[in-house]
């Protein structure tokens, strides 16, 4: 019932199982290059993806950043053309529908063709269904259960991790 870290061994059987024993193309022996686009602006920024660059370098995956200014990087977030990024969102009124559509598959930019608030790109028919229906409920019981599905089931697709919480 409490968040509990999964071991590294355990990363690393999943990435074996991929394909990737120790980070490396089980066919070809080549490294295994991970992208992540970000936004440095200070020294804290710098500190922030060399620690996450060595965290993921303990699987033997090679992280390149790719710092760039916050307009580049909402073209990539537009574009689909982001493979790891870091962003976040302050939620406009107390309701966890403000963060569930973030998630929401027809506000993929790459689906709607339009500045949508789905920048993982995620999609999922029964996450997108129980979406629906939390966006209609009034709150309640009914409602409730139908949020703690769909984090549920987010949470299980592992489309966001978590490493920290900022406070600005």
């Amino acid at each position: 019932g409490k968040p509990r870290r999964k071991p590294l061994a355990e990363a690393k059987r999943l990435l074996e199982k991929a394909g990737y024993p120790g980070g490396r193309d089980q066919a070809t022996g080549r490294p295994l290059i991970l992208y992540f686009d970000g936004i440095a602006t200070g020294p804290d920024d710098k500190a922030r993806l060399a620690w996450i660059r060595k965290q993921i370098g303990k699987l033997g995956i090679q992280l390149v950043i790719r710092a760039t200014d916050y307009n580049r990087f909402q073209e990539k977030m537009r574009k689909g053309t982001s493979q790891i990024f870091m962003w976040g969102w302050n939620a406009d009124y107390p309701d966890p529908e403000n963060f569930l559509f973030l998630l929401y598959g027809p506000e993929s930019p790459l689906d709607c063709k339009c500045d949508g608030a789905n920048n993982s790109n995620y999609a999922s028919e029964v996450y997108d269904e129980a979406f629906r229906k939390i966006r209609m409920l009034p709150p309640g019981p009914e409602r409730d259960k139908l949020v703690a599905f769909a984090v549920e089931q987010f949470r299980k697709d592992a489309v966001w991790l978590y490493a920290y919480y900022p406070k600005d």
